[in-house]
């Protein structure tokens, strides 16, 4: 069994879903969530899951860093209050639960998707996990973070923080058959948080490159794929990209931040 850490803060919308994922697909040991004294009915929600809850209004790095004290079991698991797990995800996640292992990162997906659309979405996924972290739903083990102190001031990018920290001395394992489904709500990409994040991100200039060419392959394919073009063409494709030196490494810069805003 592990401890799972939800951070919330007026999650109600979502956050429901998201704890009958975590119930149905994790042996949870103990629910932790770390609240920003949610104004919603969040904090009703979690009792209802026998959480416990600590109340901050501290930034995410904050949250976060105080769930990493409090859990106790040898491997513990970050999951997004907006994110829904797939099925199994657990089972799919712990084959990599080895010693060496610091972290195993399931992919974050808009939706569940099929066919051309989720190869484009996990290479994209795996991709910025790689470039910049993430902690929609991923376990670590404890071992991996013993010692780590997350700058309070750090709001966004607190996730790459872990991921470096970890990388150290530690493998990460990028598991391409567990997911989170991660239902962001339109108006959040417009929120001061959201634009901040976007911001500090453009510094990263890799990660700039790979969601603008992402967006408008994605873009293409989307179109494509509406006027039924992409099951046809997409064997040959796949064909091509196989054997295609110079396709295969533009396959591995896909990003899925603005694709996610375009197929919502």
């Amino acid at each position: 069994m592990i401890d799972v850490v939800i951070l919330t803060k007026n999650s109600e919308k979502t956050l429901e879903q998201s704890l009958l994922s975590i119930h149905k697909n994790v042996p949870v040991n103990k629910l932790i969530a770390i609240d920003g004294y949610s104004t919603d009915k969040t904090v009703e929600i979690l009792k209802r899951y026998n959480a416990t809850i600590i109340q901050t209004h501290g930034t995410r790095g904050f949250a976060r860093q105080i769930g990493i004290n409090t859990v106790t079991t040898d491997w513990f698991a970050f999951v997004d209050s907006d994110v829904v797990l797939c099925d199994n995800w657990f089972e799919q996640m712990k084959t990599f639960m080895l010693p060496e292992v610091g972290a195993v990162f399931g992919l974050d997906l808009p939706r569940p998707l099929s066919g051309l659309k989720l190869r484009f979405m996990q290479t994209s996924s795996a991709r910025v996990f790689k470039i910049r972290g993430g902690c929609h739903d991923i376990l670590i083990q404890k071992n991996a973070i013993s010692g780590i102190k997350i700058p309070e001031k750090l709001h966004t990018l607190e996730d790459a923080f872990i991921k470096e920290w970890i990388e150290k001395f530690w493998r990460i394992v990028v598991n391409h058959n567990a997911c989170g489904y991660h239902f962001k709500e339109r108006s959040s990409f417009l929120s001061k948080e959201n634009f901040v994040s976007t911001v500090r991100e453009f510094r990263r200039f890799r990660l700039v490159k790979d969601r603008l060419i992402f967006g408008l392959v994605f873009g293409i394919v989307s179109v494509l794929d509406n006027i039924g073009i992409v099951k046809r063409v997409e064997k040959n494709i796949c064909i091509i990209a196989g054997h295609g030196k110079q396709l295969e490494q533009f396959g591995q810069i896909f990003c899925y931040q603005i694709a996610r805003r375009m197929i919502i």
